[in-house]
C-alpha cells in the first residue's frame, strides 16, 4: 500500500520531489550496494530507473520490488 516513488539515476536515489536521498549515512555509508540500501531506507512503494545501475543493486531491486520497478525513457538513451 506504499505510494511513495523514488527515482534512481546511477548510484543516486531521489525522492518524489527529486531531492537526493542520503539516508544510508545513518547506517555507516559504505561503497557496496549504495542503491539498494538507499531504496530500502526510503520505504518507497515504486521505483523509476532513470539510468543503468550497478549489477548487484539491480539484482536485489528485482528480487525485492519485482513489478514495482519502472523504467523511464532516459534509461535507454
Amino acid at each position: 500500500g506504499k505510494s511513495k516513488k523514488v527515482y534512481v539515476d546511477g548510484n543516486k536515489v531521489y525522492d518524489s520531489h527529486y531531492k537526493r536521498l542520503i539516508k544510508n549515512r545513518l547506517i555507516g555509508e559504505k561503497e557496496e550496494l549504495p542503491v539498494i540500501k538507499e531504496v530500502i531506507l526510503s520505504n518507497c512503494g515504486e521505483i523509476e530507473l532513470e539510468s543503468k545501475i550497478p549489477k548487484e543493486d539491480e539484482y536485489y531491486l528485482k528480487e525485492l520490488y519485482k513489478d514495482r520497478i519502472r523504467v523511464s525513457k532516459k534509461y535507454f538513451s
